[in-house]
């Protein structure tokens, strides 16, 4: 069974420092040239369970380029101050009056501050790209890791990454004692935690009383606490603890290539369990809606979900994170068996526009996918097996593609044998059709009843049962 499941690469570069206080206002005031009658707007990402945005203020520029927001704060923000496509990062804190000067071209490498928190800001813009171009090295170089089969290449990378780190926080002695430091620390945990589990062959069970010393020990080397529910206000602290968390409940995953609804069961059981040692309260509300967001992939996700949901609000019904784990479960449950398929239009590879109606009279399978998913690839020779199987059945499959460039798609058709309905939704996991049918990984299959609604959400693929459960479908049987 393969234990590193996926890379968790960050999701901002920097990040949002908390720290308790009471709301109070801040100011952000600027002048950007050559931008007259554009509109700016200053947003934060409000939590890092559903990363939800929230905007404080957006408006157009005045003629002469000026430009003044206020709003109310509770604790600092890593924010984006976006103007068109263009994006600029600022560390704001309740109480900064903070001014900004830049031009539309090079918006945020050209960016100058003034007023108060002006001086973090000029740190964190002018090591920005710094951060970036060695946060993109070292996500190419975890991917190496991972399909090395020579088992060289992790050493090098733990050094490439404490230097690459420890360089960084060279730079910051004057702010040794803010919390973007603790926060970067956290990011360098996250990408070793990563790699360090790639360590141990696709066959082979980590040791995983090895693995919670380890990080232990990395944890007091950075004078790190392992629960910090400030943290949970920053993406670098979220993705190393639910990378944390995640690792160690790969210890109760079921064996099996194809696991039981029992084993899943008992695997969703166990990992709760699990969960319930854990004395910070905030963390672990955090981790269990956590757990209910990351497996709602199928319907039958969501039956063996929903039990928990309603445990969860139950025993902590006001905290935050449960309160966001229903929304997603409510939201979620939008699109699940008996509903109607959601409506879309989109291009097809014969440059033709399709939409679900025109499908509606006939069985469907809609097969979310990418060129670059190997999963999805390895699906193709079933999904072609049973497309021509059920030709006569009235059964139309139609694979839809997520590759943000068309190019990229159109060359891999015609290398591949794919002769049934092909349609392109761009974006990757952006895209009009992840959002439309909450999907969160890919290859992703859902089947559709004549009269448009669904009778099944990513239960079944084509390499496995998806031929039973057609023919139970046009046989009446369910």
């Amino acid at each position: 069974m393969q234990y590193f499941n996926r890379l968790l690469l960050p999701v901002c570069l920097l990040l949002s420092g908390t720290t308790n206080l009471f709301s109070q206002s801040f100011t952000l005031k600027g002048n950007i040239k050559n931008a007259k009658g554009d509109t700016i707007e200053l947003n934060y990402t409000n939590n890092y369970l559903t990363y939800d945005n929230t905007s404080m203020g957006k408006l157009k520029i005045n003629e002469d380029g000026s430009f003044k927001l206020s709003n109310q704060l509770d604790k600092p923000h890593w924010c984006s101050l976006e103007l068109g496509k263009r994006t600029a990062y600022l560390y704001i804190s309740p109480g900064d009056e903070l001014t900004v000067e830049s031009d539309t071209a090079g918006f945020s490498r050209k960016m100058k501050f003034s007023g108060k928190g002006s001086e973090i800001n000029e740190f964190l813009n002018k090591n920005y790209f710094t951060f970036e171009k060695s946060n993109r090295k070292l996500n190419k170089l975890q991917r190496e890791v991972y399909y090395d089969t020579t088992g060289k290449m992790a050493s090098s990378f733990y050094v490439f990454l404490d230097s690459t780190f420890d360089a960084k926080l060279k730079y910051a002695d004057k702010y040794k004692d803010h919390p973007m430091i603790r926060f970067i620390n956290y990011n360098r945990l996250n990408y070793r935690l990563n790699v360090r589990m790639t360590e141990f062959g696709e066959n082979e069970t980590p040791d995983f009383n090895v693995i919670e010393k380890e990080v232990n020990m990395w944890l007091a080397q950075y004078n790190l606490p392992l629960f910090n529910p400030e943290g949970l206000a920053n993406s670098f602290y979220t993705s190393f603890l639910t990378t944390y968390y995640g690792t160690l409940q790969q210890k109760f995953m079921p064996q099996a290539e194809d696991p039981s609804d029992q084993q899943l069961d008992e695997y969703i059981k166990n990992c709760w369990t699990f969960l319930d040692g854990i004395d910070d309260y905030d963390i672990q509300c955090y981790l269990k809606a956590a757990l209910i967001n990351e497996n709602l992939y199928s319907s039958n996700d969501q039956k063996r979900m929903k039990p928990y949901l309603e445990l969860l609000m139950k025993n902590q019904p006001q905290n935050s994170y449960s309160l966001l784990a229903q929304k997603e479960f409510n939201e979620n449950m939008k699109v699940s068996v008996g509903s109607m398929a959601p409506e879309f239009s989109y291009k097809g590879s014969d440059n033709k526009t399709y939409t679900m109606k025109d499908f509606f009279g006939k069985y469907v399978v809609l097969d979310v996918w990418a060129t670059w998913c190997g999963p999805c690839r390895r699906e193709i020779p079933h999904v072609l097996k049973l497309s021509q199987e059920f030709k006569d059945k009235n059964v139309q499959f139609i694979s839809i593609s997520v590759d943000p460039q068309e190019e990229t798609w159109r060359k891999f058709l015609e290398k591949e044998n794919m002769p049934w309905m092909q349609l392109w939704s761009p974006g990757n996991f952006k895209s009009d059709i992840t959002k439309k049918y909450n999907v969160r990984g890919i290859p992703f299959f859902v089947m559709v009843d004549p009269q448009g609604k669904i009778i099944d959400l990513n239960s079944y693929r084509p390499s496995g049962s998806m031929r039973e459960k057609l023919n139970e479908a046009i046989e009446g049987k369910k």
